[in-house]
């Protein structure tokens, strides 16, 4: 089975990508308007699909096998200390260090309270609730649910948190989920020892959530001052959406506040949807894919739960496109194709994909979960996510009954987004691009390649490293993994892409006859690279990858360079072959040795996350040509093995 994901316009044997503007889909506000809703949702928590607190039959039944861990998880949190972000943990922003040390604290307290409520339901006993007032009411104490590197969001634009002024971005917004559901659930236990904990915490889930959803509009990811032309939504909607939404479905008695907050959650995840393309693909890359898509589907699955299934749109194909993005990202052996901020690494998991699969009825997905899951024990996630953990607890049993497969297609092409997959069976797999370098989470990337072989990265994309201060600011292309010159595309008159929605390629094309990909991305580099034309076709036929590298520049002032960024072991000392080894497997890159000159730079690496997955070194190879040029023409061809 081939696979191409093709917009209406784009039905053609040479399909031809073009990156589409803002389309007003309007999927949700097509199916229901706020008048509706106030008739359509369902009030009181009725729709809650959970058994009461005190029916220990129906829990026992519910969590099955899974019962006995999240009460050793409970057990292990009965010793917890909670623990406090410090002012300095939020001025760590400010000295520009990483992003994790007042997250740290807070993701460790939310765990524990996340842990602390599943074991309760799990027993039923009471044993956890002391412990659980202890999280609720230290949660309530701290003065902000928002990480410090969001608290751009508060009005000041401060990063330090102040108590009178109240944002919500995705943890806030996570936090608020798991203190709403242990409201909906536990504040008649809390009652019964001490009101004030019950009353507070619905009040801070008011003051921090509901109220500054209903009345601030200066919050990027509601879209409430949105202008397609020059804004971009990415996977904050769906993601505080959701989490926004179940605090007034667990909280609110109020119909028309319940309703307006529905209805103002569609407007927002419409304009994602209308934002994003419509060929399912997820720009933001595999890892993200988890933040973007599947929050978006939970968003969706969680509106027809609380609407008795009225306001439905998971049998969109828009919907279905996105989520089986996923299994077509896979290339093997726990590697994953990872353009942008993405990670290289990330089987998946399970649990997200097949409840994703089975709402849009994929068995693309459900069988990919099943395979990710390899006959290993299926034990429940432990995050933030908590809306997520229920998700999982109904689906659970279905998955372990489901076969495992995975579907080796031999190319996937989305057109609109202009990236390609290209596969041949127990060897290549062959990933490329065209795009625009203001996407989400973006890298000046446009026209890079990656390579496999056997499921092993060769020609890799670094990814990204610790989320510092820097990551994301005005200084983010000041990062060596950000920029073009460390990507696998050509750096000319030694100037590199540049960032920006103008820097974009033109006449991307696939073509499933040759096997053949082709971008023309001239249009990604600044006026005084003095590019013309920059075109790459990437093909892969018979076990042989081919890359045609053509430019022409309307001023010559230095060699160009063509950077190919890989690990492993490599060998330059063959005059027109670079031979690199990886985990026992052998691949030559040849080229012109006669016009082209080989430069190695060895990239130590001591970032934690890009050292997990590529070891203490990566190596970029520059292929410089020996003299400048208005125009050039070079042949890269890579084969398995040692080249003659």
């Amino acid at each position: 089975m081939k696979r191409i994901l093709l917009s209406v316009l784009a039905m053609c044997i040479l399909a031809t990508g073009t990156m589409s503007a803002y389309v007003e889909r309007n999927i949700l506000r097509n199916l229901a308007d706020e008048a509706a809703l106030r008739t359509i949702l369902i009030p009181d928590q009725k729709w809650v699909p959970f058994p009461a607190y005190v029916d220990r039959a129906g829990w026992d039944k519910l969590l099955g096998d899974w019962k006995d861990e999240f009460i050793a998880r409970g057990e292990d949190a009965l010793k917890y200390e909670w623990k406090v972000v410090t002012a300095t943990d939020y001025l760590t922003h400010d000295r520009g260090g990483s992003q994790s040390a007042a997250s740290r604290n807070i993701d460790s307290n939310a765990i524990k309270i996340v842990d602390l409520f599943f074991a309760e339901l799990s027993s039923g006993k009471g044993r956890y609730i002391d412990q659980l007032m202890n999280g609720v009411f230290s949660m309530c104490e701290t003065t902000t649910w928002v990480l410090s590197h969001h608290l751009y969001l508060q009005k000041s634009g401060h990063y330090f948190p102040q108590s009178f002024d109240n944002a919500i971005d995705l943890v806030c917004g996570d936090i608020g989920s798991i203190m709403a559901w242990v409201y909906y659930f536990f504040h008649e236990e809390f009652d019964k020892i001490e009101p004030e904990i019950s009353r507070r915490l619905y009040e801070e889930l008011d003051k921090r959530i509901m109220t500054p959803y209903l009345t601030e509009t200066h919050f990027g990811w509601k879209g409430d001052n949105f202008n397609p032309e020059t804004d971009h939504l990415n996977n904050w909607t769906p993601w505080c959406s959701v989490n926004c939404l179940e605090v007034f479905a667990l909280l609110e008695k109020d119909m028309n506040r319940f309703a307006k907050a529905a209805y103002m959650s569609m407007e927002s995840v419409d304009k994602y949807l209308n934002n994003i393309e419509g060929d399912g693909c997820c720009d933001e890359g595999p890892s993200y894919w988890y933040q973007g898509p599947a929050k978006n589907f939970e968003y969706l699955l969680f509106l027809s739960w609380i609407t008795g299934n009225k306001v439905n749109a998971l049998d969109d194909p828009m919907i279905r496109r996105m989520g089986e993005y996923i299994p077509s990202s896979v290339i093997g052996n726990g590697w994953v194709v990872n353009f942008s901020d993405a990670g290289a690494r990330g089987g998946g998991s399970p649990l997200v994909i097949y409840n994703y699969g089975k709402g849009v009825d994929s068995q693309l997905m459900k069988r990919y979960a099943a395979y990710v899951l390899d006959g290993k024990p299926l034990l429940p996630g432990r995050d933030r996510y908590i809306i997520r953990m229920f998700y999982s607890i109904l689906i659970k049993e279905d998955l372990k009954k489901e076969t495992p497969e995975l579907i080796m297609e031999p190319y996937t092409w989305y057109p609109e987004t202009q990236i390609c997959y290209m596969r041949e069976k127990d060897g290549f797999f062959v990933a490329s691009k065209g795009g625009h370098n203001a996407q989400s989470h973006n890298h000046n990337d446009i026209g890079t390649v990656s390579l496999y072989y056997k499921s092993i990265p060769f020609l890799i994309d670094a990814g990204v490293g610790t989320y510092i201060t820097k990551t994301f600011s005005s200084q983010r292309y000041e990062i060596w993994t950000m920029q073009a010159n460390y990507h696998n595309v050509p750096m000319l008159n030694g100037i590199p892409e540049k960032e920006g929605r103008q820097y974009e390629s033109k006449q991307a094309e696939f073509d499933p006859k040759t096997m053949t990909f082709s971008v023309d991305f001239a249009g990604t580099y600044p006026s005084e690279a003095c590019v013309k034309s920059m075109l790459r076709k990437v093909s892969l036929k018979n076990g042989k990858v081919t890359i045609k590298d053509s430019y022409s520049l309307s001023e010559s002032k230095k060699p160009a360079d063509f950077n190919w960024l890989t690990w492993g072991d490599v060998d330059i000392s063959t005059p027109g072959k670079v031979i690199i080894t990886v985990q026992g497997e052998t691949l030559t890159l040849n080229y012109d040795g006669n016009k082209l000159e080989p430069v190695i730079e060895i990239i130590v690496q001591d970032d934690p996350p890009l050292r997990r997955v590529w070891g203490d070194r990566i190596y970029r190879v520059t292929l410089r040509e020996t003299k400048a040029s208005l125009k050039g023409s070079y042949t890269f061809t890579v084969l398995p093995g040692k080249t003659k």
